[in-house]
C-alpha cells in the first residue's frame, strides 16, 4: 500500500491488491474502503520459451495472449507497481511487470528470468509446460539510494535483483539463490541492509527443509553463480544444463556429463578461465553406428525402446566421465551410466544395464562394455557412480553395496584383456542423526593405480555427516580378486561445503584434478527436481 498527497496535504493510503484468478488489480482507500480503481494485468505473447515437458530445455517455443494472473504486488513510489506473474487457472506468463496507477505497462520482462534461470542451470524442466519459473513474490526496497526490486522465482529457486531507479528501463543487477525449495516470502529491512527469504517445502527424508536464508546488502564479490552457460551461437539462447554428475579436466578445461535428469545425454565443456567458469559447448552422444544398439539388444528388456532415440541420440543415466587420454583430448572419452532397477524387485524393476561406453570427441559411441553375466543377473539399482582412466585399466566405482556384500565393488575393466576384476572398499558407517545410508561417487586417477575417490552420504543441509575424499592405491592391479582395498582420507569437504553459510549439498557427485594440479568438486542439482537447484563447482586448490 501506499500515501498518496492530496490537494489538501491529507494522505490518502492506497492499497493495491492483486485478483490473480481474475487477472485484475484493484486500488482500494482503506479510510472509506472504496475500490478507487481498477484493471486489467493484460496478457503477454510468450516467445523463446519451453512450453514442453520432455526432459529436455528448448526454448524454441511460443505462444500468444498468456495472461498474466500476477501473485504478489509491490509499489514502487507512489505512481508505479510491480507485479510477479504467477499465474494460476491457464495463465502465467514467467515474467514481472511494472505498471502504472492508471494500469499501462511500463515495463515486463519478457523471456528474460526463464533465460537467466536456464543460464545458472536452475530452469524447473518439469514445469515446463506448466508455469516455468513462476514469479512469485515482488518487493521494492530503498537501500540508501539504490532502489532495489526482488523477484522471487518460486520453482527455480532464485532472487533476481534489479536496480529500478529508471521504472521503465530496470537493470538486471544480481541473482540470489534462495538457500532453500520452494521461496514463498520476503522482506527487507533496509535499515540493516538485511533481506530475508523464506522457503516453504519441508520433507527432511527428500533431504530438502524449510528454511529462512538472510542477505546482507554489501559491497563484497558475489558468491553465486559459481558456474553459468555461454551463449549458443546457433540459438541465441543460453546454453542449458544441469545435473552435473561427472568430471574430468585437461589444462583449464573442464568437461562433463548428465544425469538421467536430461535425454539425448549430453557432454559439457566448461572454460574455467572464465569468470564464472563458463559451460561453452555442449555434445550430444550418439548411436550413430548401433553399437550400443547392438549390446542393448542382447538384454532381456528390450531397453533400445526407451535408451535410443530415433535421431540416434541416447537417453542414459551419465554418472562419470573421464578422457582417454590426458595428453591427448581427441581420442575422447570413457562414460559411465548407472543402471536402473534391481534384479527381482517389483517396486524397482529392472529397467536398464550398468555401462561402461567409449565415445569419440564429437560423442560418438565407438565401444560399450558391460558387466559379466554373473553381475547383470544380481544388479541392483545403486550401480556404476565413477570412472577413472589408468593407462588400459579403468577403475569403475559402484555406489554401494550389491545383495548380501559387505563391502562395496571397484570394478577394473583391463582395454586389452577386455577383462573385468572386481576390488571391495569399505565404506564408513552412517553418522546422521537423520539416518540414511553411505556410497561412493566418483574417482579420479593420479597416476600408477593411485586414486582419489568421494564418499558420501544421502544426507544434505544440518543432517549431512559425511562428505569425503579418499584416496586408495590399487598398486600394479595384481591383487586377488575380492581384496578389501585399504583407504585414507585426503579431504574432509564439510567445512569447505559450510564456508559458504548456506546449506550442505547432499550430492557431492564429481571430483577432477586440471592441469594445474588443481582439485575440482561439483554436485548435482537432480536438474532442480525436489532440490535447491544450487550447483556449486568448486576449486580445492592443489592436490598436494
Amino acid at each position: 500500500m501506499h500515501a498518496f498527497p492530496s490537494p489538501h496535504v491529507v494522505y490518502v493510503i492506497i492499497a493495491a491488491v492483486t485478483l490473480q484468478e481474475n487477472n485484475a488489480i484493484v486500488l482500494i482507500d482503506l479510510a472509506s474502503g472504496e475500490i478507487v480503481k481498477s484493471f486489467s494485468a493484460g496478457s503477454v505473447d510468450l516467445e523463446g520459451v519451453d512450453l514442453t515437458t520432455d526432459s529436455v530445455v528448448d526454448q524454441s517455443e511460443s505462444e500468444e495472449g498468456r495472461l498474466r494472473e500476477p501473485d504478489a504486488i509491490t509499489w514502487i513510489g507512489a505512481e508505479y507497481l510491480a507485479i510477479a506473474n504467477e499465474g494460476d487457472l491457464d495463465g502465467g506468463t514467467r515474467t514481472f511487470s511494472i505498471l502504472d496507477t492508471d494500469g499501462n505497462v511500463v515495463y515486463d520482462s519478457g523471456s528474460e528470468l526463464e533465460d537467466w534461470t536456464v543460464r545458472l542451470g536452475h530452469f524447473p524442466e518439469g514445469r515446463a509446460e506448466k508455469k516455468g519459473n513462476e514469479p512469485e513474490t515482488i518487493r521494492y526496497s530503498e537501500f540508501g539510494d539504490d532502489k532495489i526490486l526482488f523477484v522471487v522465482s518460486e520453482r527455480s529457486n532464485l532472487i533476481f535483483v534489479y536496480d529500478v531507479a529508471d521504472v521503465t528501463k530496470p537493470v538486471f543487477r544480481q541473482v540470489l539463490a534462495s538457500g532453500g525449495v520452494g521461496p514463498e516470502g520476503l522482506i527487507s529491512i533496509p535499515s540493516r541492509n538485511l533481506m530475508l527469504v523464506a522457503n516453504e517445502v519441508d520433507a527432511r527424508a527428500d533431504v530438502m527443509r524449510a528454511a529462512v536464508s538472510i542477505f546482507e546488502y554489501q559491497e563484497a564479490t558475489a558468491f553465486y553463480p559459481t558456474i553459468w552457460s555461454a551463449e549458443d551461437e546457433e540459438t541465441g539462447k543460453f546454453i542449458p544444463f544441469g545435473a552435473l554428475s561427472g568430471l574430468t579436466s585437461t589444462g583449464t578445461t573442464l568437461f562433463a556429463v548428465e544425469d538421467s535428469a536430461g535425454k539425448s545425454s549430453r557432454m559439457f565443456v566448461i572454460d574455467t578461465g572464465m569468470t564464472p567458469p563458463t559451460v561453452t559447448g555442449a555434445v550430444r552422444i550418439v548411436d550413430s553406428n548401433d553399437v550400443l544398439f547392438e549390446v542393448l539388444s542382447g538384454f532381456p528388456n528390450n531397453e533400445t525402446t526407451t535408451m535410443l532415440n530415433e535421431d540416434k541420440t541416447v537417453n542414459l543415466d551419465l554418472e562419470g566421465i573421464d578422457l582417454v587420454n590426458r595428453e591427448d583430448p581427441t581420442q575422447g572419452f570413457w562414460l559411465i551410466s548407472e543402471g536402473a532397477g534391481t534384479v527381482n524387485d517389483p517396486e524397482h524393476p529392472l529397467e536398464s544395464p550398468n555401462l561402461l561406453i567409449r565415445v569419440s570427441e564429437e560423442g560418438v559411441i565407438v565401444d560399450a562394455v558391460t558387466l559379466p553375466d554373473s553381475l547383470n543377473a544380481i544388479q541392483v539399482r545403486n550401480g556404476f557412480e565413477g570412472v577413472a582412466a589408468d593407462g588400459e585399466n579403468i577403475l569403475v566405482t559402484f555406489q554401494r553395496e550389491w545383495g548380501d556384500e559387505t563391502t562395496v565393488r571397484l570394478g577394473i575393466y583391463n582395454t586389452e584383456t577386455m577383462a573385468w576384476k572386481f576390488m571391495m572398499y569399505t565404506l564408513d558407517a552412517p553418522e546422521s542423526q537423520n539416518g540414511g545410508w553411505v556410497g561412493l561417487s566418483d574417482a579420479e586417477s593420479l597416476g600408477e593405480g593411485v586414486f582419489l575417490v568421494i564418499e558420501r552420504d544421502n544426507q544434505g543441509g544440518l543432517d549431512a555427516a559425511i562428505k569425503k575424499i579418499y584416496m586408495i592405491d590399487l598398486g600394479d592391479y595384481s591383487a586377488e580378486e575380492g581384496t578389501v582395498i585399504e583407504k585414507k582420507l585426503f579431504r574432509d569437504l564439510l567445512p569447505d561445503l559450510k564456508m559458504y553459510s548456506g546449506p550442505v549439498y547432499e550430492k557431492i557427485e564429481s571430483l577432477t584434478v586440471d592441469g594445474n594440479g588443481d582439485v575440482w568438486i561439483v554436485n548435482d542439482n537432480d536438474g532442480v527436481d525436489d532440490n535447491s537447484g544450487e550447483q556449486i563447482l568448486v576449486n580445492l586448490g592443489p592436490v598436494n
